[in-house]
Parts: structure tokens; C-alpha cells; sequence
């Protein structure tokens, strides 16, 4: 379905009305408050807003939308929450698919089979991702891991079955040369138990897709690597949070030890180690100031300058 969709069953859904049936609601000025359904409390702490289409447990930091408090009160799955509230909104769910995006998925899917088949084919890759990166064989199978090795027979074939302009949109070739991109940390999350998870570009993070995703139910906790572009970027996604009128503090961060990627981490036994940093993240305020501490504590005069700038860049 379509994001218009998802906000067109939000917009024409009472918040009110939905968590009302399930926690008794009160009005005190604009809000309606009641007593949060995610603790045991005797003082109403959980306010709900009609016109916003929020709510916000103020004694456990939990938020969202109608969708999301049916997900995380309810039990409800997202399509669940999301089919109930369309039929009793009237709101009829697209689910069609753009020609191009069919065209780029039909790119995407033939190539990844070509790379999983040409890695297959070459020893050396696989010796390595086996006995150097550690990845077992169903994990190289079920992420249809691939590889470059002969690359001029792979770009031949693909452009024997798709018109280069394809190729452009798909992302599998630009304009000037044909890019290479490995997110092996996501994988190797994977094999160890951590599976919902993904793989930005680098350090390249969009603010307004995690917001996104928060507001239809996902629980966001951002884990970049522990070395200076990481860390550095942890703190440019936390000011672009803070600057946008559309978020709501719901989003969380680890912070891996220095210089340590999730990948290094799991290759070093640190695995329980990585457990605990992602069962207790920090919110932003947090966040805020574990850098705050850092910087301030610090006996270095362009680290404190650093730090009074921190949420200014």
C-alpha cells in the first residue's frame, strides 16, 4: 500500500475513540489523558491528541500513532492494525505497483541469482567469506551473496537481457562506472540472531525515513560504526531529529565501542557484549548527553569548543 494510504486511515481514524475502548480517557484542555496501558500507575501520565493523531506515555517514553498503539498494546501485527482501522475508516488500500518499480525489482532479482551463480563458481571468493569473514554456507545462500570475479562476462550478460537505461535505474550501473557496495556488518548481524535489521549507505542516514517507519510502528534503534565517521554521524542524525518538526523522540542509538564495528565486534566473541548495547539504547536526551559528558570532561580546549557547538552544526 501506499504512504497517502497509511495517512489518509490515521487522519480519518478517532485516536481518541480507538485507545478510549482500551484505556479510560478523560479530557484536560486539548488532550485526553488516562493511565499509561504500559505500567502499573495511580497518576494518569499517558495523554492522547486527537488533532495531532498521537499519543505519549510520559512515564515510559512510549509514542505513536492509532497504528502503533494497536501494535504495541493490542499485540497487533502492522497489516492487522492497519486493515481493522481501513474498514471501519472506509479507506480502500492500494496495492499497486508502479511499471518501474516491477522493471526494477525484474533487474534485481535476475542479477542477484547471476552474482550468487558466479560466486558459486569461484573458490577463492567462497574460501574467503567461509574462513576469513566466517559466514556459513545457508547464510551465503539465503543472502544470495555474490561476486565480481569476471566481471566483463557478468555485464555482457546483463546487458544481453536489459536495455542499459534499466541497468541505470536498477542501481546496477551509473552513468560513469559500475559501483561496489558490501554491507557485510547486516549480515553477520544476521547469522548471529540480530535479523531486523539494515544496512544504510555508509554513514548516509535519511532522517525523514526513520521518522517514517517509527510513525507506522517500528521500534528504530540506530547502531553505527564506533570509529569517527560513525560516531560523527550519530551526532549529524541527531541534530537533523531534533530540527525536524515531524519527530518525536521515539528513536534510539548504540554506541559501539571505539572503533569497533558490529562485524568486529561478533568476530572478537563480543557478542553478549553487543547484546547489552542494543537491550538498553539510548533515547536522544541520552544521547545528548553522553556527548556532552565526553566533551566536557575533556582537558583539550577545541574538544570542549567541539562540545558547546554540538547541537548547533
Amino acid at each position: 500500500m501506499t504512504d497517502d494510504n497509511i495517512k489518509e486511515v490515521i487522519n480519518r481514524t478517532s485516536i481518541v475513540e480507538v485507545i478510549n475502548s482500551t484505556v479510560s480517557l478523560k479530557k484536560k484542555g486539548n488532550n485526553y489523558f488516562g493511565l499509561s496501558p504500559f505500567k502499573s500507575e495511580k497518576t494518569p501520565s499517558f495523554s492522547v491528541n486527537e488533532e495531532k493523531k498521537i499519543f505519549h506515555c510520559f512515564s515510559t517514553g512510549e509514542h505513536g500513532n492509532v497504528i502503533d498503539f494497536l501494535i504495541k498494546v493490542k499485540g497487533y501485527s502492522f497489516k492487522d492494525a492497519l486493515h481493522e482501522l481501513a474498514n471501519k475508516a472506509g479507506v480502500e488500500l492500494s496495492y499497486k505497483s508502479s511499471k518501474i518499480n516491477n522493471m526494477i525489482y525484474e533487474v534485481n532479482n535476475f542479477a542477484a541469482d547471476l552474482f550468487h551463480k558466479n560466486l558459486l563458481n569461484f573458490k577463492p571468493h567462497i574460501d574467503y567469506l567461509k574462513s576469513k569473514r566466517k559466514f556459513s554456507e545457508d547464510i551465503i545462500n539465503h543472502f544470495l551473496m555474490g561476486s565480481t570475479a569476471n566481471f566483463s562476462t557478468i555485464q555482457k550478460k546483463l546487458l544481453s537481457e536489459f536495455a542499459v537505461t534499466d541497468l541505470v535505474a536498477a542501481g546496477l550501473f551509473n552513468k560513469n562506472q559500475n559501483s561496489k557496495l558490501f554491507f557485510m556488518n547486516r549480515i553477520k548481524l544476521y547469522q548471529n540472531g540480530f535479523q531486523n535489521c539494515i544496512a544504510p549507505l555508509g554513514t548516509a542516514i535519511n532522517q525523514d525515513k526513520l521518522i517514517e517507519l517509527t510513525k507506522k510502528g517500528f521500534e528504530i534503534i540506530v547502531c553505527l560504526d564506533g570509529d569517527t565517521a560513525g560516531r560523527n554521524a550519530s551526532i549529524r542524525l541527531m541534530n537533523n531529529l531534533l530540527a525536524s518538526e515531524n519527530f518525536e523522540l521515539g528513536i534510539k542509538f548504540v554506541l559501539l565501542p571505539k572503533d569497533y564495528d558490529p562485524d568486529l565486534l561478533l568476530d572478537s566473541n563480543l557478542k553478549d557484549q553487543l547484546n547489552k548495547l542494543i537491550e538498553h539504547p539510548l533515547n536522544i536526551e541520552q544521547l545528548i548527553e553522553k556527548y556532552l559528558e565526553k566533551y566536557n570532561n575533556s582537558k583539550n580546549i577545541d574538544e570542549k569548543f567541539k562540545g558547546s557547538k554540538i547541537l548547533k552544526s
